[in-house]
């Protein structure tokens, strides 16, 4: 048991003993109170034995059944598929928006961090990409070879804190066989000493989050207003190389 539980345990035999010593007093005036259940004695006997009896329940279950320990687990972040629109070499850049082109404007910012949850990760690569505000990629075979442009593709680097950021628009959804695909960002994620991660970014409220297979609950983030756009927060948490 770590010190959080000790100290809860200490905490309820304290509340026994002053129980012990409360009812010892009580007791020696409660036949005055038999028959008055508004007398201060009778309602003194009837919290002792409240605070007693949670004590003891308390000393004797789990101390986490009772939320003395409420430590949030930490686990590396979850990893997705890559997709089919993968293209590697993309340039480095933090605004995706070709000119020109429309769409709810959209801010991602983040920190990645080692394993720990704590440690912040400078220097890190984070390759990002994904479809325009219609649902269509750069590269989903419009041409054929697919023209080599680089629309909604970027890398970049965190900086000392670990921190990362970058501008976009919200991404729309495309098909995928009979139903839509939820709009989502994609990531590659890799830093020194750490296992490379590819995963996705998904959008609470999105209506196609809970019929989609790739989904994960840990990946789904919730958006913002920010001037005439939409912002949001996506940590990343690496896992330790093997």
């Amino acid at each position: 048991m770590g010190t959080i539980g000790w100290v809860c345990v200490h905490y309820n035999i304290v509340t026994a003993i002053r129980f012990d010593m409360t009812i010892k007093g009580v007791l020696m005036n409660h036949q005055d109170t038999n028959n008055n259940p508004h007398h201060p004695n009778r309602r003194r006997f009837l919290g002792a034995c409240a605070k007693w009896c949670a004590g003891f329940a308390a000393m004797w279950f789990p101390v986490s059944a009772f939320g003395c320990a409420n430590k949030k687990q930490c686990k590396p972040t979850e990893d997705n598929i890559e997709g089919p629109y993968y293209r590697g070499g993309a340039p480095w850049k933090t605004h995706l928006v070709p000119k020109g082109e429309g769409g709810v404007p959209l801010e991602i910012s983040g920190v990645v961090y080692a394993a720990d949850c704590k440690t912040p990760l400078a220097n890190c690569l984070v390759d990002v990409w994904h479809a325009d505000a219609k649902g269509s990629y750069d590269n989903d075979g419009v041409d054929d070879p697919p023209k080599q442009t680089t629309k909604y593709r970027g890398r970049m680097r965190t900086n000392a804190k670990g921190e990362y950021r970058y501008t976009t628009v919200v991404p729309g959804r495309y098909l995928n066989g009979p139903t839509y695909r939820p709009a989502h960002i994609h990531y590659k994620v890799e830093a020194k000493g750490h296992e490379p991660l590819t995963t996705q970014l998904y959008f609470a409220g999105d209506p196609y989050i809970k019929g989609d297979a790739f989904v994960r609950a840990s990946l789904v983030i919730s958006l913002y207003s920010h001037g005439k756009g939409k912002k949001g927060v996506f940590n990343i948490v690496l896992a330790k190389k093997q």
